[in-house]
C-alpha cells in the first residue's frame, strides 16, 4: 500500500485501513465491501475513536435530515461488525440505550489540518482519553455504598418534575413452597432498571420501592410515600421449569389499570421476557425505549447461571451476619455454570470490596480475588455501570487513580442517573468542598430513592456540614422514621447540631444518656468546653486521646479544634488517618469536611494537604 500523502485521510487499526478520501476499507491489499451507510458509520466510529458516540450523534452524521430508524443504525454496525471479523464486538462495544464505543487501538494518517509527517505519527496511539476531574475519593458509608469519586457535575435541571414517576413494586413469589422470592424480586428490578433507562421515564429506586414488600398498602398510600403517577406490580409462579408472570400497571390517581398481561414461558426464557414486559410498560405510558433496552443481548446467561447470581445478589444486598460468606458461594456457584458471566464477577468483587473496607486481616489473599474479579467482570461485561464502578473501586484503593478516573468517568457516561451514580457525584462534591453542588446531587437521589434511610442521613449530613442545621434535622428526623435503628446516630447528629448551635444544656441532655466510651468522651468534651466546664471538658479530652483506634483520634481532632488548639487538632486527625484501615480512610476525610467542629482548620494551608496527600 502507498504511503499516504498529506491531506489524504486514512485510519488503521489491527489489519484494516479505511482510505476516507478513496471510499474504501482494506484488509491488507484485500477490499473489503461496505454498503455505503456502513461506511460512513465506519468512519463516523473512526473519527472519534475512544469515546463515546451516541445514537443520535451517528443517526444525524451519516443519515441527516433523513428521517430513519435506530433499526437502520443498528444494521450497519452489524454489517461493519461482520466486515471486521472475529473480535468485531470488542473493536466496537456497545453501551446499551447510550451509544458506541472504537475501543481499539487507531493510526491516524495525516489530514490537510493534522501536517504530521509519516514517520511522526506510525507509531501513535492516538486512543482518546476521558475527561476527568483531578483529585478524588472512596467512601462506604455506613450500610450503604457511597462511592466518593472523580465526577464531573452536570448543570441543574428540573427534567425531573417533567417526568412520568413510576414505581416498581417487588413481584410477588407464588411458588408451591414460597422460597422464589430472590426469583421474582430479580425479575421486577431487572424491569425495573431497563424501565429507568427511558428518558422519559422517573423510577423510585429498588430500595424504595422494594420497602413494600410484603404489605398489604393500597395504591393511594404507596403513591404518597414514593410520590409516584404508576405503579406497576407483578406475580412469579414457577413449577419446575415453567414460569407464569402476571403484571399490572395501575394510575394511582384513580387506581384503575392501565395496562396488564400474563405470560407462560420456559424459565430460560426470562431474560427476553423481562425485556417484553419493560418494553409493553413503556408502550402503554407512551414512552421510549430504545432497541438495546428491548432487545436482549447475544451473549445472555445462561438461565441457572443467572438464578445463581440472584440469590448472591439477595445475600449482598441484605448485609446481615454471614450474608457476605453466602453472596460469595452463590456468585461463584454462577461462575462454575458461567465463567463470563460478567456481572456475576461484579457481585465477588463488590464482596471483596466490602470485606477489605470492613477487615483488612487477609489482604494479601482478598486483595488478588478482587483484582481478578475486576478483571474478569471488565473482560465480560464493560458495558455494565456497575462493572464500571466495582473497578473504580479497585484501582482508586491501590493506587491507581488514573486508571479509576477513566473507570468512574465510563459508568457515568453509562447511567448518569442512576442512584449510586448520583450518590457518587454528591460524595465526590463533599470532599472538594463544593456543599452546595453535593446538596444538589443528594436532593436528586433522595427524590429517586425517597425511603431510603441511608440516603435522608447521608443528605443531613451534608445539610450540616453546610451549616444549615434545621433542614438537616428534618431530613435525619426522616431517616430515623424509616428505619429506628439509626436512633444512636441521630441522637449523635441532633447533639451535635445543637452544639454547634450553643444549645448546650439541650445537648447535653442527649449525651447524658449514653453508654461509657468514645461517643460520650466526645459529646462533653465538646459541650463542657461551650459551657465554660473546662475540668471536665479536659477529663472528657484526656479519655479520647487515651484510646487507640481512628475513632477515637478523629473526635480529639474535633475537641482540639473547638478548643482552638490548632496543632494539637491537626496531629490528632493525622494520626486518625494513620490508624485507619487503608481502604476505609477516605471515609474519615469526608468526616472532616463535613465536621462543623474543624471549621477553624479551613483556612490554615495544612487543612487541605491533610486531606488530599495524606497518603
Amino acid at each position: 500500500m502507498a504511503t499516504p500523502g498529506i491531506g489524504q485521510r486514512q485510519y488503521s487499526f489491527g489489519e484494516f485501513t479505511l482510505d476516507v478520501d478513496g471510499g474504501a476499507l482494506r484488509k491488507g491489499s484485500d477490499e473489503v465491501r461496505l454498503r455505503r451507510q456502513s461506511f460512513e458509520v465506519l468512519r463516523y466510529l473512526l473519527e472519534h475513536h475512544g469515546r463515546l458516540v451516541s445514537k443520535k450523534e451517528l443517526l444525524d452524521s451519516v443519515w441527516g435530515d433523513t428521517v430513519v430508524t435506530d433499526g437502520s443504525l443498528t444494521q450497519c454496525v452489524i454489517d461493519v461488525r461482520r466486515a471486521i471479523g472475529d473480535d468485531a464486538r470488542q473493536t466496537i462495544r456497545t453501551l446499551p440505550r447510550r451509544g458506541y464505543v472504537f475501543a481499539a487501538p487507531v493510526i491516524e494518517s495525516p489530514s490537510s489540518h493534522d501536517a504530521i509527517a509519516p514517520s511522526q505519527s506510525a507509531g501513535r496511539d492516538t486512543r482518546g482519553s476521558w475527561p476527568l476531574a483531578a483529585g478524588a475519593v472512596l467512601l462506604l458509608a455506613a450500610a450503604a455504598a457511597w462511592w466518593l469519586l472523580p465526577f464531573d457535575s452536570p448543570a441543574e435541571t428540573d427534567q425531573a418534575s417533567r417526568l412520568d414517576h413510576i414505581a416498581v413494586l417487588p413481584f410477588a413469589d407464588m411458588s408451591e413452597a414460597g422460597d422464589h422470592g430472590y426469583f421474582s424480586d430479580g425479575i421486577a428490578e431487572e424491569i425495573l432498571n431497563l424501565l429507568a433507562d427511558s428518558p422519559d421515564l422517573h423510577v423510585i429506586a429498588r430500595t424504595s420501592s422494594f420497602t413494600f414488600r410484603g404489605e398489604d398498602a393500597d395504591i393511594a398510600t404507596i403513591a404518597e410515600k414514593l410520590g409516584v403517577a404508576h405503579v406497576l406490580q407483578g406475580s412469579v409462579r414457577r413449577s419446575d421449569n415453567r414460569l407464569r408472570i402476571t403484571s399490572q400497571l395501575i394510575e394511582t390517581a384513580t387506581s384503575t389499570e392501565v395496562w396488564s398481561d400474563s405470560y407462560e414461558r420456559e424459565v430460560g426464557d426470562v431474560l427476553v421476557l423481562q425485556s417484553e414486559i419493560a418494553a409493553a410498560v413503556a408502550v402503554a405510558l407512551k414512552a421510549t425505549l430504545s432497541v438495546d433496552a428491548v432487545t436482549p443481548p447475544a451473549e445472555s446467561a445462561n438461565a441457572e447461571a443467572y438464578e445463581r447470581y440472584l440469590q448472591g445478589r439477595l445475600f449482598h444486598n441484605r448485609r446481615a451476619q454471614g450474608d457476605a460468606e453466602r453472596a460469595e458461594e452463590y456468585f461463584r456457584q454462577a461462575l462454575e455454570i458461567d465463567a463470563t458471566y460478567g456481572r456475576a464477577w461484579a457481585g465477588l468483587a463488590g464482596v471483596y470490596f466490602v470485606r477489605m473496607a470492613e477487615d483488612n486481616s487477609e489482604k494479601v489473599a482478598t486483595l488478588a480475588a478482587w483484582k481478578e474479579a475486576v478483571e474478569q467482570a471488565l473482560r465480560y461485561a464493560p458495558e455494565d455501570p456497575e462493572v464500571q464502578l466495582r473497578a473504580a473501586h479497585f484501582y482508586w484503593n491501590n493506587g491507581q487513580r488514573d486508571t479509576a478516573r477513566k473507570h468512574v468517568r465510563q459508568a457515568t457516561v453509562l447511567d448518569p442517573n442512576n442512584p449510586l451514580v448520583l450518590a457518587a457525584w454528591a460524595g465526590s462534591n463533599v470532599f472538594h468542598g463544593r456543599l452546595d453542588e453535593a446538596i444538589a446531587r443528594q436532593r436528586q437521589v433522595v427524590a429517586l430513592d425517597p425511603l431510603g434511610a441511608i440516603e435522608q442521613r447521608n443528605l443531613a449530613a451534608m445539610l450540616a456540614g453546610a451549616g444549615r442545621y434545621d433542614e438537616a434535622l428534618s431530613h435525619e428526623q426522616k431517616a430515623l422514621d424509616l428505619n429506628p435503628a439509626y436512633r444512636p446516630e441521630f441522637e449523635r447528629l441532633v447533639s451535635a447540631i445543637f452544639t454547634a448551635q450553643g444549645r448546650f444544656e439541650e445537648a447535653l441532655e442527649i449525651v447524658r444518656r449514653w453508654p461509657a466510651g468514645g461517643n460520650r468522651d466526645r459529646g462533653l468534651g465538646l459541650i463542657y468546653h461551650g459551657l465554660g466546664r473546662s475540668s471536665e471538658a479536659t477529663a472528657a479530652l484526656e479519655n479520647l486521646t487515651a484510646g487507640t483506634d481512628a475513632d477515637a483520634a478523629f473526635a480529639a481532632a474535633e475537641v482540639y479544634s473547638y478548643r482552638g488548639e490548632l496543632d494539637e487538632a491537626f496531629k490528632w486527625l493525622h494520626t486518625c488517618l494513620d490508624r485507619a484501615n487503608p481502604y476505609g480512610r477516605e471515609a474519615w476525610m469526608t468526616e472532616a469536611r463535613l465536621s462543623p467542629f474543624l471549621v477553624t482548620l479551613h483556612d490554615d494551608p495544612r487543612w487541605e494537604k491533610t486531606l488530599v496527600h495524606s497518603h
